[in-house]
Order: structure tokens, then sequence, then C-alpha cells
């Protein structure tokens, strides 16, 4: 399973009530769309920091990184090569 996949799985097991039966896509705007607010964007971190062992850093923690799947899997494989294992 790829990073953006495994993105996917945990954000589609967590989806708000009010989203349940959205189908998510690499570029579905998570932040936009209220996928995920900012306790969802911690929740991430911690996801990302157990799942590929990858220390967030607080300035990392922005938009910038987690407004789509795409956004989120580029920056994790940036940061891990060894990511997509």
């Amino acid at each position: 399973m790829g990073v953006a996949d495994k993105i996917r799985h945990y954000l589609e097991e967590r989806l708000p009530s009010n989203h349940k039966g959205t189908q998510l896509t690499d570029n579905t705007l998570l932040l936009e769309q209220k996928i995920i607010d900012s306790i969802g964007m911690l929740e991430m971190v911690f996801f990302i920091q157990e799942t590929f062992g990858l220390e967030v850093p607080d300035e990392d923690i922005s938009p910038d990184h987690f407004d789509t799947i795409n956004h989120l899997a580029a920056y994790i494989e940036s940061r891990t090569p060894d990511a997509v294992h």
C-alpha cells in the first residue's frame, strides 16, 4: 500500500459523520471541505509519526502540506525515501 493509499484509508476510517459516504480522491480539499480541522491536523501528525516514523516539525503543520492527500503524500515522501514500504 502506497503513502497516498495509507492516508486515504486513515481518513476514510475517521470521516466526520457529516462526510460519511464521501468519496475521497487524492485532490479532495480536506481543510476547505472540513474533512479535517485543526484537531484533525494534529491527529494526522500523530498518524504520520506512528505510521511513517517521521517527526513533523511545528513549522510543517500547515495547510500547504495538509490540504490534499496528494500534498500530504508528497510531503511524507520528500522527508522519508522509504515511505512507500
